[in-house]
């Protein structure tokens, strides 16, 4: 229920007062306290990026990073024993040339999905641990 500040640095000339026209409304909408214009990130800060203007947030301010780390790790971990266990079936020629297709695709997806989510869990949590420091 903490309302946050953000920032933002539009890249596009239009953008800038788009977002001024819209700043009450959105920081509403999105339970904000406020959103400032900056010229760019300051250290320390999160980013999310689109065309049209960064996103800037201080994490410290609202989340224990450590902590966060230390979710985001066990979500890692466990996604690697996930994969490393499926990885072993289709790894396994016995399993790949007698068990039905069906499972066999439905194994080797569970892997991709597996792999999608690591790379999901490992950069957010390595952004993290850096602003942690």
């Amino acid at each position: 229920n903490e309302r946050i500040v953000v920032q933002t640095k539009p890249l596009d000339p239009a953008t800038r007062p788009m977002l001024e026209q819209g700043r009450d409304a959105v920081a509403f909408l999105a339970r904000l306290e406020d959103i400032e214009f900056v010229e760019g990130r300051s250290p320390g800060m999160a980013a999310q990026y689109d065309a049209a203007f960064e996103l800037y947030i201080d994490l410290s301010r609202y989340v224990d990073l450590q902590e966060e780390v230390a979710r985001l790790d066990k979500d890692i971990e466990r996604t690697r024993k996930e994969l490393d266990g499926v990885g072993k079936k289709l790894d396994n020629p016995s399993f790949v040339s007698k068990a039905p297709p069906e499972m066999v695709e439905q194994t080797r997806a569970k892997a991709s999905e597996a792999r999608a989510r690591l790379d999901k869990l490992v950069s957010p949590r390595d952004e993290l641990a850096s602003l942690s420091g």
